[in-house]
């Protein structure tokens, strides 16, 4: 029984290789005389042939796989003016007025912090107290040189 399926197989492949052989043999390509060519030219109107030749194509011009780019270059802007820096708002405020032998001092607050501060004095390393009138305090922030002018309340 197991010889059955062997001469099976053999027989299918006798059988296409038979076949596979019968195939005709592809028929060599025709070649037309060289009078057909002006024959047909002569019976053609007058065209001009000359004008279906391309020119080369050349070496290509720049990168063709670089990004896209607009065709028209937007003007180039002037980065925008930054501003000066600015001192940030006195964290003083005016409480008391001394005035002795010694000249005349002021009190201020920062928070619930008190000072005495008299003209010359540096407050926090950041304000520097450059008069002291009898209507305003002026101070100077040391970082930018700015003056700041904080006004005495109820003095009179």
């Amino acid at each position: 029984m197991k010889r059955s399926p062997r001469l099976a197989l053999a027989a299918l492949a006798l059988g296409l290789s038979a076949v596979a052989g019968r195939e005709p043999p592809p028929a060599p390509p025709r070649e037309q005389p060289p009078q057909a060519g002006r024959a047909l030219r002569e019976t053609l109107p007058q065209l001009e042939f000359d004008k279906l030749r391309r020119e080369r194509v050349g070496l290509p011009r720049g990168d063709p796989f670089a990004p896209l780019r607009p065709a028209v270059r937007a003007k180039r802007s002037e980065p925008p003016a930054v501003a000066a820096p600015a001192a940030p708002p006195v964290p003083w405020r005016y409480l008391g007025t001394l005035i002795d032998e010694g000249g005349t001092s002021v009190y201020l607050i920062r928070g619930e912090e008190p000072v005495r501060a008299s003209a010359g004095a540096t407050l926090a390393g950041e304000y520097r107290v450059e008069e002291v009138t009898a209507s305003a305090i002026t101070l100077l922030y040391l970082p930018l040189g700015t003056r700041h002018s904080l006004a005495i309340a109820g003095r009179e």
